[in-house]
């Protein structure tokens, strides 16, 4: 080893050597068993197994800045949020990296993930690399990265800056060593790894400048005079990375590392695929387990040979980020296909979906690029042919590029049309949004087309298209309308809007949207306040107000009068108070968080779910606008302020009008306050502990009340200091909402784990749910008369619990995060999250059946991660978390 060290030219090869020693030592030759059988290069599948592999092992090790570009070029996932993080830690250091090479990784990396390295961050990455001071003072791969990064993309590099391509390759090419390749810095024998490295860099000018071709020729001629009779490469050791740097060489000057020029016994792929192993991984030498940075440098070679062998690019050059679409192929009578694929631009995506589809392509290289001409044997004729256009967000986009040309952005939808002066569906409308069952309501179809003269985006009605849904089928009127009697079922349905035209192209693209139609009875809450007291509430599932105001009313034994005239039915009497010729009943809805004035009557206002009903008596009573306190959650025996407003619609202006409610009376904690003129009143000693509820009122003697009754819930807590600040706010409004009180004299207890019993009422006055007043459980371990007795009726029957095993409910059971999420998803009706991959590593810990609750919870704004790649689906959930949630899901609703 002396003698060893002494003629040792290179102190890296002594590293390496002792490396390859003691790995060798600990795994043994044991090891080989873990290699796969060899693969052919030959064999598509082979490949596609084997990036699939790559693809999953890197996956699930931690990522790093290679292992996230190499599975973006594959068009693998990469871990949820890594740009986000990417960006956030050049913020962190003010844009200033520590080195040439740490700039031009980040803009491989920020390139491959779909970013704009001229603007990361605020920051000009490009610019950071062009007019570097020091790009090749430290060897050669700052020449060679920086090349590499400047032609990632189509970047406008000025002739004044310090490094231009010109002077980098020119710098390149003296770094050569005669009739060899490169090393890592002067006057060290030429490297298979750095040579290949320089190699993908050059390769843009390959076929252009003789210079870099004649330097190129003669280090692909020394690569090959230094491969193995096995089919790799001894530069250090024989190692699976140089054999892949190598093909990514040769793939980006467009050659075949499977060529005669590269196979001895074995082509370059084919040797690569020596070192796969059974997890997908590639090891670094014969014999070793599975390493991370050979598996980054695997599936980089890899991706090159697919991208190079499909003609679709190379490596580095001009990278497009393959992003998720959705491609929709539309023919002259019917949908020819659809899918979801990966791709970097328009005509990979319509290829892939093909591939994955099974479809028939007809594509044409002409002089202005690749169009399509056939699908499915469906040929362009005359004046009709393909066309496309992208959907992005709400927009169409009308490329004027050809499909290789369009860089695809996530979430895009690309549209493949058999058309000729066909215009695509700008917007489907249904009226009412969500109709009942058996409701007549209209569909209105605009369409959308591009004027090239005036270039800009121009709408018109959809006259004559045909709009179907379910088994009805109407055509449009001249103003792009259509009128349906009503559906016989509640629950999703889309509307379809074609213009298929016979022996001719269609008048527009297939468009579809998808509306739910709901049941004609819903879950409200009905307040009925009389000329001096409040007479009766509750929770009632109507078809509208007048049939909710029967039900309560004769449940509550109070006579009810209602008059039937010409224009339809009034509401004479309720209870001892009868309509005069001066004053009478009226009726308003709080829906959306402000309060609706029908200009219908109680029997034909269409109510939706969750909707607040409040029959009043007096024609120019007020409703009370806003209750506030300040400060907003007073302390135990802390003076406050409320401040009281009403409002009233203007019919007259057609407006809202809102002012200070005056001289009406707030009667809270025992005492009665009367309001001054600008609405307001001093609590000056405060309440103690506990939970309040603040009850406006403004009867008065021989007249109809100046304002409808109402009642502001006012909890006051010894422990809010105890709460986390970010749940302060949320324990403040669900209290105020009536959705989640505290607990007697023990305060608000935040931190204490909420049962389920407990979230099963939280959930029914978050959904305005009828509790019936007996209790019919088919748990065995819900007794009839306990407190969450009804509750828990109530939704099992709405189909939002089922229990926790056959017959059994565990009501004072700790409830888990994975058990809320599953319950606010069948309650809320949240749709299954489309099948992404999850940023979740820990859904594994919760039932297979619930992990689709997690992803729409999460989705839907409702529930969070406990950190960004974890949801923690077996944690307790405290009344501080269930306070958030209920108010997020309260807000979701309104």
């Amino acid at each position: 080893m002396e003698l060893f060290l002494k003629k040792s030219r290179n102190w890296r090869l002594v590293l390496t050597v002792l490396a390859f020693l003691l790995v060798f030592q600990s795994v043994g030759l044991a090891r080989a068993v873990n290699v796969v059988q060899a693969e052919s290069a030959d064999s598509a599948a082979s490949l596609s197994k084997a990036l699939e592999g790559a693809s999953g092992y890197l996956q699930k090790a931690d990522a790093t800045d290679w292992s996230v570009f190499a599975l973006a070029r594959s068009g693998s996932s990469v871990p949820a949020g890594y740009l986000d993080a990417l960006e956030g830690k050049l913020k962190q250091v003010n844009g200033k990296l520590d080195s040439a090479t740490d700039y031009e990784r980040t803009v491989l990396i920020v390139k491959s993930l779909g970013g704009d390295p001229t603007s990361f961050g605020g920051y000009n990455l490009i610019e950071a690399i062009y007019n570097h001071p020091d790009l090749t003072k430290k060897g050669t791969m700052g020449a060679i990265f920086g090349l590499l990064a400047l032609n990632s993309g189509e970047y406008t590099i000025p002739s004044t800056a310090v490094n231009t391509a010109e002077s980098l390759i020119s710098w390149l090419l003296k770094s050569q060593a005669a009739g060899k390749g490169w090393a890592y810095v002067a006057d060290e024998p030429s490297s298979i790894d750095v040579t290949a490295m320089a190699l993908s860099a050059l390769a843009p000018y390959y076929e252009k400048q003789p210079d870099v071709k004649k330097a190129v020729d003669q280090a692909v001629a020394w690569l090959s005079s230094q491969q193995k009779a096995s089919g790799g490469f001894s530069d250090m050791g024989e190692n699976s990375d140089s054999a892949a740097q190598v093909i990514i060489a040769l793939t980006s000057l467009g050659m075949d590392p499977q060529g005669a020029s590269f196979t001895k016994n074995k082509g370059l792929v084919d040797y690569l695929y020596t070192y796969l192993q059974k997890d997908g991984g590639f090891a670094h030498s014969i014999g070793a387990a599975s390493n991370q940075m050979s598996t980054e440098q695997a599936l980089q070679a890899l991706t090159a040979y697919q991208l190079f062998t499909a003609k679709k690019g190379t490596l580095y050059y001009h990278i497009q980020a393959q992003e998720e679409a959705l491609v929709r192929v539309e023919g002259p009578q019917s949908t020819v296909s659809s899918g979801t694929v990966k791709a970097s631009n328009a005509l990979e995506a319509l290829q892939a979906l093909a591939e994955q589809k099974n479809l028939k392509l007809d594509v044409v290289d002409s002089a202005y690029g690749k169009y399509i001409s056939g699908v499915q044997d469906i040929k362009a004729s005359g004046n009709d042919g393909w066309m496309f256009s992208v959907l992005r967000g709400n927009d169409w986009i009308y490329p004027q590029v050809g499909m290789g040309d369009f860089a695809l952005q996530k979430g895009d939808q690309v549209i493949v049309y058999y058309g000729g002066a066909t215009q695509v569906i700008r917007n489907i409308t249904v009226n009412p949004a969500q109709p009942k069952v058996n409701q007549p309501f209209t569909v209105h179809v605009e369409k959308s087309t591009w004027d090239w003269e005036q270039s800009k985006e121009v709408t018109s009605a959809a006259a004559g298209v045909s709009v179907q849904i379910g088994d009805q089928k109407q055509d449009t009127n001249e103003k792009g309308e259509a009128l349906f009697k009503g559906i016989a079922s509640e629950g999703p349905i889309t509307a379809i809007v074609t213009g298929y035209q016979k022996d001719a192209a269609p008048s527009v693209v297939k468009a579809e949207q998808s509306f739910k139609v709901e049941s004609a009875n819903v879950n409200i809450r009905l307040d009925v306040e009389g000329d001096k007291a409040h007479l009766l509430g509750g929770v009632v599932t109507a078809t509208n107000a007048l049939n909710a105001l029967e039900q309560l009313t004769t449940k509550n034994n109070i006579a009810l009068e209602v008059k039937e005239f010409s224009f339809g039915k009034l509401v004479s009497g309720i209870g001892e108070t009868k309509a005069t010729e001066t004053e009478g009943w009226m009726f308003a809805v709080y829906r959306d968080g402000e309060w609706v004035y029908p200009d219908l009557g109680m029997g034909e206002y269409a109510l939706r779910n969750h909707d607040q009903v409040k029959i009043y008596y007096g024609f120019n009573a007020q409703l009370i606008h806003s209750v506030s306190f300040t400060p907003e959650s007073p302390r135990s025996g802390e003076p406050f302020l409320i401040q009281v407003t009403q409002e009233t619609w203007d019919w007259t202006n057609n407006k809202l009008a809102v002012t200070p409610a005056a001289g009406v009376s707030v009667e809270l904690g025992g005492k009665t306050y009367v309001t001054e003129e600008d609405g307001s009143v001093n609590v000056p000693a405060g309440l103690s502990n506990g939970n309040y509820t603040a009850i406006i009122t403004g009867y008065q003697n021989e007249a109809a009340p100046s304002v409808v009754r109402y009642e502001q819930p006012l909890p006051i807590y010894a422990d809010w200091d105890q709460a986390a600040d970010w749940a302060k706010p949320y324990i403040a409004l669900s209290g105020k909402l009536g959705l989640l009180n505290g607990v007697g004299e023990e305060g608000y207890a935040p931190a204490k784990y909420v049962t389920r019993a407990e979230v099963a009422a939280t959930l029914v006055r978050l959904l305005n749910l009828p509790v019936p007043e007996k209790a019919n459980n088919s748990f065995t371990d819900v007794a009839d008369g306990s407190w969450y007795a009804g509750y828990i009726t109530t939704v099992k029957e709405q189909g939002i619990v089922e229990g926790v095993d056959k017959g059994i409910f565990s009501p004072n059971q700790t409830i888990t995060r994975e058990q809320l999420a599953l319950m606010l998803t069948r309650g809320l009706g949240l749709p299954s999250s489309d099948a992404k991959p999850s940023k979740f590593k820990d859904l594994n810990k919760a039932a297979s059946t619930s992990v689709y609750a997690l992803e729409a919870v999460v989705q839907a704004g409702i529930m969070n991660g406990t950190d960004d790649t974890h949801f923690a689906p077996q944690s307790p959930v405290t009344r501080e978390m269930l306070a958030a949630v209920v108010v997020r899901a309260y807000e979701a609703l309104h």
